[in-house]
């Protein structure tokens, strides 16, 4: 999972991503135009949140393509700060021995998919398993390697690089879960 920022003009500076990036787990990809995130977004990578300006067409067609929530484009780090604590890692929504359990098996079964050839099937299996709060992340992010594996001349290591990356998530969210009951 990533974030993605749309810079137009290069309004946003490198101490804006600063303050953000202690905050986001993954990457935070900064593109140009709407027409680049647009295309960006069509490929295997799940970008749950997304900075850009107030574009109706723009965010009606990211909405599509698996983004799941949206920071206008003037802000402050702070309000994409509660935006990915609140609703994208929502690890306060996190709890009991389940969910831990859960998390950690869907850890290991997208590290072991990564290790060879993934097919439709297999990944439509996982998301059967994406149940509970907790895991709505992870099922949104399987959608869109899903609809990458869709396209004609899709890459196989785009699609291994994803489930790796949605892997590296869900580890992150098991260490917030359990480091409260190591501490």
């Amino acid at each position: 999972m990533r974030l993605l920022v749309v810079d137009h003009e290069a309004a946003i500076e490198d101490k804006w991503i600063d303050a953000i990036q202690p905050h986001w787990p993954g990457a935070i990809e900064r593109i140009e135009s709407n027409q680049q995130a647009l295309e960006r977004l069509s490929g295997p990578c799940f970008f749950p949140i997304m900075v850009c300006r107030a574009d109706r067409e723009t965010i009606l067609c990211a909405r599509s393509r698996g983004v799941q929530r949206f920071v206008i484009w003037p802000c402050e780090p702070v309000q994409v700060i509660e935006e990915i604590n609140a609703n994208v890692l929502g690890l306060a929504k996190t709890q009991g021995q389940e969910a831990q359990v859960q998390l950690q098996v869907m850890h290991h079964t997208l590290n072991s998919l990564c290790h060879g050839p993934v097919t439709h099937r297999q990944l439509q299996w996982l998301k059967q398993r994406c149940t509970g709060v907790h895991l709505q992340l992870a099922c949104a992010a399987i959608d869109q390697i899903l609809r990458y594996m869709d396209q004609p001349n899709h890459k196989a290591a785009e699609i291994k690089n994803a489930l790796l990356d949605l892997s590296l998530q869900v580890q992150f969210r098991v260490d917030g879960v359990l480091s409260p009951q190591y501490a």
